[in-house]
């Protein structure tokens, strides 16, 4: 039945949920990304993977990791493909060698929301988001340019 003209229709409570979880990971986005670029690269890893991202936004090569002048293929080359297309939209910095570590720390929340609400119920699921989210180590690990926070979205993932 529709409603009256004039009267709004009452919201279904999928719509709703949908619209908490979103509100959820838009905060976790904040605050996970404030002052994403303010320290400096701390982790010996997060400054060579920074160096060679920034490798491949200046040269072009994107096919061939290279760290001083050797090649590196220990590593998928996502991370280092998403810092360059940061480091080449933002120039060669600490946030564009993070942004993909801090993306896949938001998805991954997302997921994880995704994952118990599929399982579940939208309860779970924003309280498995915000149990990922306030980890200390997953905090730590969503605002260095590593690889983990990546690592950890795909196998999530596979397993969604």
């Amino acid at each position: 039945m529709r409603p009256a003209a004039g009267v709004s229709a009452r919201p279904r409570r999928g719509g709703v949920a949908l619209n908490q979880a979103l509100l959820f990971i838009l905060v976790v986005a904040a605050v996970y990304g404030h002052g994403l670029g303010y320290a400096s690269l701390w982790d010996i890893d997060e400054g060579i993977y920074a160096g060679i991202a920034r490798h491949m936004a200046e040269s072009g090569d994107w096919v061939f990791p290279v760290w001083n002048g050797e090649p590196r293929f220990d590593k998928p080359p996502l991370i280092y493909w998403i810092s360059a297309a940061a480091m080449r939209l933002l120039g060669p910095s600490e946030l564009a060698a993070r942004v993909g570590a801090y993306a896949f720390a938001v998805l991954c929340a997302g997921l994880v929301y995704a994952f118990g609400r599929t399982l579940y119920s939208h309860r779970a699921g924003i309280i498995g988001a915000l149990a990922l989210a306030s980890t200390l180590g997953w905090f730590v690990g969503g605002r260095i340019g590593l690889m983990d926070t990546g690592l950890s979205f795909f196998v999530g993932l596979s397993t969604f």
